[in-house]
């Protein structure tokens, strides 16, 4: 998905109860959703996402794991891409990061979590700097 593009909805599993992806994304705040693969371990993940929710304009994590990965991560939302569909709309890969407007459409996304990019680009979404998109 391209920035711009309003995000398409996918099944997904959430604390082992069927739930759709859209659902985990609204909330009136940006969402950051990161791509974990089979090798990754989520809580190494949680504490890079940590500082998005703790930032001037918060960012709420979002964790997405293959099919039979389920785990817990504190304070972030964990859901299963329990038919692979998420990964294979949104052409992601254990790594990418995807930033989500407040209204569910595509602000940037990343083949790599970078904090400071993530960051920059909610600034630049919220004219919070001299360059307004």
């Amino acid at each position: 998905m391209t920035p711009g593009t309003a995000c398409a909805d996918a099944p997904v599993c959430a604390n082992g109860v069927a739930a759709w992806l859209l659902a985990h994304t609204h909330g009136g705040a940006f969402t950051g959703m990161y791509f974990c693969g089979l090798n990754d371990d989520p809580h190494t993940c949680e504490q890079h996402l940590a500082s998005l929710s703790s930032s001037t304009i918060p960012v709420r994590a979002l964790i997405v794991v293959p099919k039979d990965m389920a785990c817990a991560v504190q304070g972030i939302d964990v859901i299963e891409d329990s038919e692979g569909i998420v990964a294979h709309r949104f052409d992601a890969r254990p790594g990418t990061f995807y930033l989500l407007h407040p209204d569910q459409h595509v602000c940037a996304r990343w083949r790599a979590f970078d904090t400071a990019a993530v960051m920059a680009a909610v600034r630049r979404a919220t004219c919070a700097t001299n360059e307004c998109i």
